[in-house]
């Protein structure tokens, strides 16, 4: 096939009007090695007709196509399907008409899955100037290298945890507070055990600032907390009467310890989530628009009114908990395993959690674009790198410190 004819089919279907008498015709050329050159030269000229910000050189095209053609000859009705219904994969920011063509959804998957930053450096378009200035003002800031929580213990001092040696950090009653070798926080026996009024319990908090990483903590009873960056979480030393109760805001994941007599129960600053022995994720972040509670395991109730089941998620706003049947539950627990995962997500909730996790602040100048994200980001990847990705969505950006100003 002709190059000027490969051109012609490929630009029917980023347009969605390729007639489906010629789609074995495309699919054959496509994928036939003879036809290898005249392909790289139709996807270079048909990025090139795109509004793509970035242009691609002969090397680049080459690069590009063979990612395209690995995955074309495992999954060649990827072209078809929305990518609503797709399972969640490492993709950079599309502008939302983005997301209903497959080919550069395909094309963005492969460039991010074997390191993208070679294509946004090689060919930066005179509008980025001012996003490469960005991310080279960016490059100190790091992901959190360490734990930078405290506990304020009952009496008023402070445990700074990043810096307290492995062993015992204080006696709280009956309870010491213990920092294990790999940096958890364990809350043991210190003796025999004393009898305490639910009245006279005596109350820590854990605090884990923004740009910290993870904290996991073992409670008295054995349940088990991770705590997000720009989080706290009060609780007793050790439970006492008939329930156990915690107050939070952020976002944590319990495994609380089974106890039926003793019903487990999580207070944001509106809501309480109830529950017996089970596995689920709060977010209450303050300046969030809703709270979320998210079951993976066991069975919880939010606010008295609505029941989960695993796998399902309550979304609390004004109105009272709503059920979500099927939230993205790798979404949901990406923070815990390393990872920014944005779900069809908007620009201030990316920025949001960006800021909480590299403890930077945020700025709109002008009206807030209006974009969607989608992928998966390691955590431990520097703002700069971050924001070389969402630039090649056009979102331009400024940083002043620890400021990350978004230009309209």
């Amino acid at each position: 096939m002709d190059t000027q004819r490969l051109y012609t089919l490929l630009q029917s279907w980023l347009q969605d009007r390729l007639d489906p008498a010629s789609e074995p015709a495309f699919w054959e050329a496509v994928t036939d090695p003879d036809a290898e050159a005249t392909v790289k030269e139709s996807l270079a000229a048909s990025w090139d007709a795109s509004d793509q910000p970035i242009r691609l050189d002969p090397a680049q095209s080459a690069a590009l196509y063979d990612r395209i053609m690995e995955t074309v000859r495992t999954t060649p009705a990827v072209q078809t399907e929305d990518v609503s219904t797709q399972p969640a994969t490492p993709v950079i920011p599309m502008p939302a008409r983005w997301w209903r063509r497959g080919w550069w959804r395909v094309a963005a998957i492969l460039l991010l899955l074997t390191g993208m930053v070679w294509l946004y450096e090689a060919r930066q378009p005179p509008h980025a100037a001012t996003n490469q200035s960005a991310a080279q003002l960016a490059q100190d800031i790091r992901a959190p290298q360490t734990n930078r929580a405290t506990i304020t213990l009952a009496g008023g001092q402070t445990l700074y945890l990043d810096s307290a040696h492995n062993g015992v950090l204080a006696a709280q009653g009956a309870s010491a507070v213990r920092k294990l070798a790999d940096g958890r926080i364990a809350y043991e026996p210190a003796g025999r055990p004393v009898a305490v009024s639910t009245a006279g319990m005596s109350y820590n908090t854990l605090f884990n600032p923004r740009g910290s990483r993870v904290l996991d903590m073992t409670l008295s009873d054995g349940s088990r907390i991770w705590l997000n960056a720009g989080s706290s979480i009060t609780y007793p030393v050790a439970f006492s009467g008939p329930t156990r109760e915690v107050t939070m805001e952020g976002e944590a994941y319990f495994e609380i310890q089974p106890d039926a007599g003793h019903p487990f129960t999580v207070r944001s600053a509106t809501h309480a989530v109830r529950v017996l022995g089970t596995h689920f994720n709060v977010n209450a972040y303050a300046g969030d628009p809703d709270v979320r509670v998210t079951l993976l395991e066991g069975a919880v109730r939010v606010d008295s009114k609505l029941g989960l089941r695993p796998g399902e998620q309550a979304i609390i706003g004004g109105a009272g908990p709503v059920l979500n049947p099927h939230p993205n539950l790798e979404a949901v627990m990406a923070w815990k395993n390393g990872l920014f995962y944005f779900d069809h997500a908007d620009l201030p909730t990316v920025l949001r959690e960006l800021g909480r996790w590299y403890d930077v602040q945020v700025e709109y100048q002008g009206r807030v674009p209006a974009m969607r994200f989608g992928g998966k980001i390691d955590r431990n990847s520097s703002v700069a790198d971050v924001l070389k990705i969402l630039a090649l969505s056009k979102v331009q950006f400024r940083i002043e410190g620890r400021k990350i100003i978004v230009l309209p």
